[in-house]
């Protein structure tokens, strides 16, 4: 089957622990087998919710499956997930009881981590098992095929922040309202449109929202992030 050249993104931020499936974008006519259709997610897949463990299975299976179609960028709570897993490189080995500081854990927690942690690594009390440990393997191999950023000719995609350098800032609340020097359109997650409402104008795109600065920036900004985890939006560009 031939497919025409233009290329579309199906992009999605902040699923944040929320059942995820394939069929949640093929309802936004993505192809599996159509080269030219690609997948970006933008980073924030665990904490909050309790569906922790499918969204990571989900993540596996097409990464695998898509390869370079199937964009993986990192977020925020992303970086919780490295840090729990370099304490636990770094401390622990095999046969040991788990005297986790409880440091490391607080911030996490707080922002919705437990559920997180007991689904993808078990109860962070106990003996550090052999399955802790394959779990352990299991989150690494997850957090190392982050990338920072995912750019196109007409599109930069990150989490939150990004500067001409690309360099980024996963926790950055003002990229919104300020972007960077490019011609490119940036698209971001990582702050939900309601805390936004007095700040931005809301258009429709296709079947999801996307909002804009009303403050004028030095680039077209989008943030896609409507604080469910499902707003699948399209961006087009001609290949």
């Amino acid at each position: 089957m031939e497919h025409n050249q233009t290329n579309k993104y199906f992009v999605l931020s902040d699923i944040h622990g929320r059942p995820i499936g394939i069929e949640d974008f093929e309802q936004r006519n993505f192809d599996l087998n159509n080269p030219n259709h690609i997948i970006v997610l933008l980073g924030d897949y665990f904490d909050r919710g309790d569906e922790n463990l499918m969204v990571l299975r989900f993540i596996e299976k097409y990464k695998k499956l898509l390869n370079d179609r199937f964009i993986v960028l990192k977020g925020n709570h992303d970086e919780f997930i490295h840090k729990f897993i370099t304490y636990i490189e770094e401390n622990f080995k095999v046969g040991q009881a788990l005297v986790i500081d409880p440091e490391i854990l607080n911030h996490w927690f707080r922002n919705g981590g437990e559920i997180t942690l007991n689904q993808l690594f078990g109860s962070h009390h106990g003996i550090y098992t052999p399955t802790k440990q394959k779990n352990l393997e299991r989150l690494k191999q997850f957090y190392n095929q982050l990338e920072d950023y995912y750019e196109t000719e007409d599109y930069i995609f990150t989490h939150a922040c990004i500067n001409e350098e690309r360099q980024i800032d996963t926790w950055d609340r003002f990229f919104l309202h300020e972007g960077m020097k490019t011609d490119k359109t940036v698209v971001i997650g990582h702050t939900t449109h309601d805390y936004l409402i007095n700040l931005v104008v809301f258009f429709p795109y296709g079947l999801g929202i996307v909002a804009q600065s009303l403050k004028p920036t030095l680039c077209p900004v989008y943030n896609i992030d409507n604080g469910r985890g499902n707003n699948i939006v399209v961006f087009e560009e001609s290949n």
